[in-house]
């Protein structure tokens, strides 16, 4: 029998540890962590999982934490800026009007327009548990954002609702 020296790149070692352990628990998302070298390591599961990604021409902020078997995920993106009442107060009336019939999808602090969502669900965090969440929190906020783009004055407008 021929022996091969297979050498394991230091970014893995860590999921082949991780992986091969004795016991049979399930594991999630977050049980493990990308350093900022790139290798792959255990994480704090009391520590919240933190990211950010760009769709619909939109930045938004996602935050998951592990609390008692639980995965709590909150999602928040800027949709855009409310106008000052000084200078399109018409616009503003019907953005702000808009927000509040949408129970608590879209949000404002008087400035800016967000769209917001918080689910709970049971751990661990599985990849595709996470995907679904996302694609269907972007979902919903799609035609949110096509609905006001209208609504907004015209140097407010965004390219966001012509690439939607």
């Amino acid at each position: 029998m021929v022996e091969i020296a297979l050498q394991v790149p230091a970014k893995i070692e860590a999921v082949l540890k991780f992986l091969d352990r004795p016991d049979e628990q399930t594991w999630g998302i977050e049980d493990l962590r990308v350093t900022r070298s790139g290798e792959i390591a255990p994480r704090d599961r009391s520590k919240p999982i933190r990211f950010s990604f760009t769709s619909l021409r939109m930045p938004v902020k996602a935050e998951a934490r592990a609390v008692g078997g639980k995965i709590d995920l909150e999602l928040a993106a800027v949709i855009g800026a409310v106008p000052f009442t000084a200078e399109a107060a018409e616009a503003r009336k019907r953005i702000l009007t808009r927000v509040r019939g949408q129970k608590g999808l879209l949000l404002t602090d008087g400035r800016n327009l967000c769209a917001y969502s918080r689910a709970v669900f049971g751990g661990p965090l599985q990849p595709e548990t996470l995907m679904t969440e996302l694609v269907s929190f972007m979902l919903a906020v799609k035609p949110e954002i096509e609905g006001l783009e209208p609504l907004l004055p015209g140097r407010l407008r965004s390219k966001t609702a012509a690439a939607a």
